[in-house]
């Protein structure tokens, strides 16, 4: 930069190691809305799926940007113009948690996945990303999971099938 000349916009720098993934993309993200004052994602948004605004962080993927996004409308409290697009991001855990259910047939395609939760909440898809992270994660495990202690149990068909095929004691 020389003397009299305007500094040059420049990004902030992508998250590091220690703090890659959807929080750091939510505290990346924030900072580009302080910065630019705004109280919506127009200025930051890239078109994708034939204009769903996903908001744009360098070097954070799809997966990344939809959990992104649901943690900037959840915790950051982000008002947005359409929530349609801010879909379930899809994970492992989200995949086993919504096959179990029975809202997809077993190896269906992400974007299966994602109409599904569009099926079950047309207004915010989304709203069910946190919810079935936790849940896979912590309860509907891959190989020993806690029918007994998940809250979606009782319209759990794994859960009804695993109950009918242990012996009852």
């Amino acid at each position: 930069m020389g003397t009299g000349g305007t500094r040059p916009h420049t990004h902030p720098p992508p998250p590091r190691a220690n703090g890659e993934g959807p929080a750091a993309w939510g505290a990346t993200a924030a900072r580009l809305l302080r910065r630019r004052r705004r109280a919506d994602l127009g200025g930051i948004t890239a078109e994708r799926d034939g204009g769903a605004p996903v908001p744009r962080v360098p070097r954070c993927g799809p997966q990344d940007r939809q959990h992104g996004a649901n943690i900037l409308v959840r915790q950051f409290k982000i008002p947005l113009r359409d929530y349609y697009f801010v879909d379930i991001s899809v994970d492992v855990q989200v995949r086993r948690v919504m096959t179990r259910l029975s809202f997809v047939p077993e190896g269906t395609s992400d974007e299966l996945l994602i109409y599904a939760a569009r099926e079950a909440h047309p207004e915010f898809p989304g709203i069910f990303d946190l919810a079935l992270w936790r849940i896979g994660k912590d309860v509907c495990t891959q190989t020993a999971p806690h029918c007994g202690t998940c809250p979606l149990a009782k319209f759990c068909a794994y859960a009804a099938a695993r109950r009918t095929a242990t012996p009852q004691r």
